[in-house]
């Protein structure tokens, strides 16, 4: 059983007095408040939650949205409804009083949650692939490589960072990058491809054993991989990242920092790890047409990226505007939704209209 001191539960909206009805019954709990659909959902993906509460008239606007947002973004999350109608022989109050909200909190927070994830975590490992995303040279319009992205035909996790958050819950980081990685060196033993393969590597997976073994999955292809280093998570926690990164690039393997501008470490993992590759993150480069100290920032660190010989590649680039915006800047390598979605093949990019021929 989980003690209800270590859990954190989530109350979407709620009327003033339910928020002091629930702070009475929960007063041994963490209690995060989220205004908003959205502000759960955001919640649900950067908190390390144990369940949360939505105001139980199912016929709401916001309770439904609010309950699709959170199956979404973490549908192993149990989420728990509460009456807040003064009428109802179930009020909030009531349930403050007789400690039946903490009650079920409790229960909904200890193992029996746990073999739910574990199997739900099951469920979408049997049933996972791996999605392609062109990289491409603008200025000579050939392909740099190709991402591997994970992807789930699971309904529940069908969003990737999700799937993601439910490994990191159960403890099984560690089986869903060698799955990951099975899948994709499956895919390349089918093709002669030749350009370089994007893969995605969790930091806590810096030295998985897997990637030094002469048996490995992905050891036959080591030459062409690129291994994304996602930036989102901190290397604080990583014991010598920056050997680990040595040893894979003495192996052969090919460094790369992902989501630059979005996560922790920001230049200084750039700095531990001397990557060969800067990815810079979406959020980063959205409306960046529109945005003057946007496309200064881009700027300074493609110059700081081609002063350390590194590759710098502009992620999620979706229109024309962007795209011509960042030429200007002087950036060549790019990736998203402008040149190709993630698709199970590898598929040839699309050129905008306006690319040099």
């Amino acid at each position: 059983m989980v003690s209800n001191m270590t859990c954190t539960v989530m109350l979407v909206g709620g009327t003033v007095q339910m928020k002091a009805a629930v702070a009475r019954a929960l007063r041994d709990f963490e209690v995060v408040e989220a205004r908003t659909p959205g502000e759960a959902r955001t919640l649900a993906r950067e908190r390390n939650l144990d369940a949360a509460l939505i105001p139980s008239d199912s016929r709401s606007e916001d309770a439904q949205l609010s309950a699709k947002n959170l199956a979404e973004a973490a549908p192993w999350l149990p989420v728990l409804y509460v009456s807040d109608a003064p009428s109802s022989e179930n009020t909030v109050r009531q349930e403050a009083g007789s400690r039946e909200l903490a009650r079920e909190l409790l229960r909904a927070c200890d193992g029996g949650t746990h073999a739910h994830r574990e199997r739900l975590f099951a469920e979408g490992l049997a049933q996972l692939y791996v999605a392609w995303q062109p990289i491409v040279r603008l200025s000579d319009r050939s392909v740099l490589g190709q991402e591997a992205l994970l992807r789930c035909d699971h309904p529940l996790l069908r969003n990737p960072l999700g799937f993601i958050d439910l490994a990191l819950r159960v403890g099984k980081m560690d089986v869903l990058g060698l799955a990951v990685r099975e899948a994709i060196a499956k895919s390349l033993a089918t093709t002669t491809d030749p350009h370089l393969a994007f893969v995605n590597l969790h930091v806590t997976e810096l030295a998985a054993e897997d990637l030094l073994r002469d048996d490995g999955p992905l050891t036959p292809f080591r030459e062409r991989i690129v291994l994304e280093i996602t930036e989102r998570a901190s290397l604080d926690d990583v014991k010598d990242a920056s050997e680990c990164a040595k040893a894979l690039r003495a192996k052969g393997y090919r460094l790369a920092i992902d989501d630059l501008g979005a996560g922790y470490a920001g230049i200084s993992a750039v700095a531990e790890l001397e990557p060969d590759v800067c990815k810079l993150d979406m959020s980063v480069v959205r409306n960046v047409h529109l945005s003057r100290p946007r496309q200064r920032m881009i700027k300074a660190l493609l110059q700081a990226a081609n002063d350390l010989e590194m590759e710098f590649v502009i992620e999620g680039v979706e229109t024309v505007e962007e795209l011509e915006c960042l030429r200007t800047l002087g950036c060549d390598v790019f990736q998203g939704y402008l040149f190709g979605r993630p698709a199970r093949e590898r598929l040839a990019p699309s050129w905008p209209p306006s690319s040099p021929v």
